[in-house]
């Protein structure tokens, strides 16, 4: 499960407490089952992906700035999807349904794990950005990350930050 060291700014229970916010918000919201991954059990699941999506919501805190990106196969978007909505799945949605969907999971979590740091200071989050990736390899793990199963479906969540830019008075 764990990845490269994640950035201080970040506290140091930043990764089990994304893990907790990504758990709640699947189960409550997609009636969903979470589970962490190890590299091999991951390389299991992402064999059968073909396609991949990317989410990515930038986030900004009074400790920090960054973003979170959630990178998710194609199927474990459109079960999102049919979860979120109660869709029969007769067929895949409309891309840009299935982008707008992916980007609400994304924004859910980000601000349930923000609304959860220790720290508790207020945060703002931009908008998401969600497209398909274009290269058809594996998502890249060199940033701090998290590698779950939804579903047995694969997702990697992965954070970029930095501290914040006090300007003085």
């Amino acid at each position: 499960m764990s990845s490269p060291k994640w950035p201080e700014v970040l506290g140091p229970d930043a990764e089990r407490a994304l893990l907790e916010a990504v758990t709640a918000v699947a189960e409550q919201s997609f009636f969903a089952v979470v589970e962490p991954c190890d590299t091999r059990q991951f390389a299991q699941l992402e064999r059968d992906a073909a396609r991949w999506l990317v989410a990515a919501i930038p986030f900004t805190d009074a400790d920090c700035r960054g973003e979170l990106r959630c990178t998710v196969s194609e199927d474990l978007a459109v079960a999102l999807f049919d979860a979120f909505t109660g869709r029969e799945p007769l067929g895949p949605p409309r891309a840009e349904e299935l982008l707008d969907l992916l980007g609400e999971f994304a924004n859910m979590a980000c601000g349930s794990w923000l609304t959860h740091r220790p720290r508790r200071t207020g945060f703002t989050l931009g908008p998401p950005s969600v497209k398909w990736m274009t290269d058809a390899s594996r998502p890249s793990l060199t940033l701090p990350h998290l590698l779950l199963a939804i579903n047995d479906l694969p997702l990697v969540l992965d954070v970029r930050a930095t501290p914040a830019v006090t300007v003085p008075v």
